[in-house]
């Protein structure tokens, strides 16, 4: 990854995290269900793990998840080669599975998804991860 791309994450990632509001408006388009979903307010899901990218050496994580009223939009960067994106429920019940090479952004689908407690986990090739916990009121 060049310098410019890393730079421009660094900068967006620091406004969005730091002087956008957490009550947003914004249409999203779910390449899963075909549709877009709206979202009203946004939060971010906290990852722990390590996890890199391959492509160069940053203190930052390659993955970004933020939580929405209908949607999960998962940020990635660059160079992070191939993931597994797991999301189990309360009782450990795996309730979404993928395996892709990100090139854009994801955005999950989850307005069907009971009302409970998950989990959302991150492995690449090298069983490196990031693990987060979201609760859908």
């Amino acid at each position: 990854m060049n310098i410019t791309k890393m730079t421009l994450y660094l900068v967006t990632a620091f406004i969005l995290d730091n002087f956008v509001p957490n009550c947003c408006q914004a249409k999203v388009f779910t390449p899963i269900a075909n549709e877009s979903c709206s979202v009203d307010r946004t939060s971010r899901v906290t990852l722990k793990g390590n996890m890199r990218t391959g492509t160069t050496r940053s203190k930052f994580q390659p993955i970004d998840v933020l939580l929405g009223d209908r949607c999960l939009t998962v940020h990635f960067l660059v160079g992070i080669g191939e993931v597994q994106i797991i999301i189990t429920n309360q009782i450990n019940k795996t309730v979404l599975f993928y395996e892709i090479t990100p090139s854009i952004d994801k955005f999950i689908d989850i307005k069907k998804f009971p009302k409970e407690n998950y989990e959302i986990k991150f492995v690449n090739k090298n069983r490196e991860y990031l693990l987060g916990e979201f609760i859908l009121n």
